[in-house]
């Protein structure tokens, strides 16, 4: 299965909803759902002059949050594709989540990890304990649970209702770039620069 991309245009970021049923391609200048049954697309929304690098949608398939170059998030609404919050930045964005309940997004900059309230921008807690930049982030089934993978060849479990991390993971040799909890929650696989995968009871 392809999917031809309106003006031959590049995709620049992608993202699937929790359920696998739509999918989100950024394009330049555009945003585009996509129903992955039928392969058709459903919505699109233009964003002229912005330059997005990372996209995500809400497990409610209401919001999706968009971060642009300069390191703001936007969030969109999917009804009618209204911008209801930008949240500011604090460098360029590496990684964007949304919470399991949509509560928090997520976002990584250089080597902060900021929480915000999904609801009203605010942010909630700034986590501040790597000493390079976060290329991962990823919430467990829960959403109790914070894990991110940085440059400082680290992984962190945190706690997100205190925003104090609860384990530091060192283990890998190089670069973190990826991290994910199993369903259950009781795993964390973090995968790094030398083709390597560790896995950590939590």
């Amino acid at each position: 299965r392809r999917l031809e991309l309106p003006h031959q245009s590049p995709a620049v970021a992608t993202a699937f909803s929790s359920d696998g049923l739509t999918m989100v391609v950024v394009i330049p200048g555009q945003v585009l759902l996509y129903d992955t049954t039928t392969d058709s697309l459903s919505k699109s929304f233009l964003l002229p002059g912005l330059q997005i690098d990372f996209v995500a949608i809400s497990n409610s398939k209401q919001t999706i949050a968009l971060a642009d170059s300069p390191g703001s998030v936007r969030l969109l609404t999917i009804s009618d594709g209204s911008v209801t919050q930008t949240l500011p930045g604090s460098g360029k964005v590496l990684d964007l989540s949304f919470s399991p309940d949509d509560r928090i997004i997520a976002s990584s900059a250089g080597s902060e990890i900021n929480l915000f309230d999904a609801h009203t921008g605010i942010l909630i807690k700034k986590l501040t304990k790597h000493d390079a930049a976060v290329n991962a982030i990823a919430f467990s089934a829960n959403g109790r649970l914070l894990a991110s993978g940085s440059d400082d060849r680290t992984a962190i479990i945190w706690d997100t209702e205190s925003g104090k991390s609860k384990h530091i993971l060192k283990g890998h040799d190089q670069t973190v770039r990826a991290v994910a909890f199993s369903p259950d929650g009781s795993l964390l696989a973090s995968g790094s620069g030398n083709a390597s995968v560790v896995l950590w009871d939590v």
